[in-house]
């Protein structure tokens, strides 16, 4: 629930900031799945 005292613009950074660091986190993950299946010599 968003609280009422939020207006558009602001719920609207928040929730772009949450898309990019679920982006970030995501992006992370599948670097280090990559690095992971290069076999280190």
């Amino acid at each position: 629930m968003v609280p009422v005292s939020f207006d558009d613009r602001e719920l609207e950074m928040v929730t772009h900031a949450s898309a990019i660091a679920l982006k970030w986190k995501r992006d992370d993950v599948i670097f280090r799945k990559g690095r992971a299946v290069i076999p280190s010599d």
